[in-house]
């Protein structure tokens, strides 16, 4: 073998081997893909919840997606979810991430979390759509 089909087959073989040990070990979060695969199993009484945030900088709303919060869809449905305070206070905190990271005139004046609760199949229920206020913090909004 060449030298050049020596390296290739060494970063195929690491490549692979990287995949096996997500596997083996069950990463959540994976080192080429930060894709969540090992979920925990969910009751057929609970049903899942799905999050939408808006905010608005000056006229219009605007969805807020989780790479502008410099977080992934999984960290925020978390940090959405957690019981600890109120739906208000969670998003507010996540809206005051995002205006701390840019200059004022493209902070948020507003923001919304939609929660949109999905009926699963077979179970007679009706989707659930709620639509909340998120409290953000007042002096990163007003002009000094």
């Amino acid at each position: 073998m060449t030298m050049r089909q020596s390296l290739v087959s060494i970063v195929i073989l690491l490549v692979l081997l990287v995949r096996v040990s997500e596997v083996v070990f069950q990463l959540e979060s994976f080192p080429l893909t930060h894709t969540g695969m090992f979920s925990d199993y969910q009751p057929i009484g609970k049903v899942p919840k799905f999050y939408t945030l808006e905010g608005r900088s000056v006229f219009k709303w605007k969805e807020v997606r989780p790479w502008m919060l410099r977080l992934s869809p999984d960290e925020v449905r978390l940090r959405l979810g957690y019981k600890l305070g109120t739906l208000s206070q969670r998003c507010g905190h996540l809206g005051d991430a995002y205006n701390r990271a840019r200059p004022r005139p493209q902070r948020l004046r507003a923001m919304r979390v939609q929660v949109l609760e999905r009926a699963r199949p077979g179970t007679g229920k009706v989707d659930r759509v709620s639509v909340t206020a998120c409290s953000l913090d007042p002096s990163l909004i007003e002009a000094p």
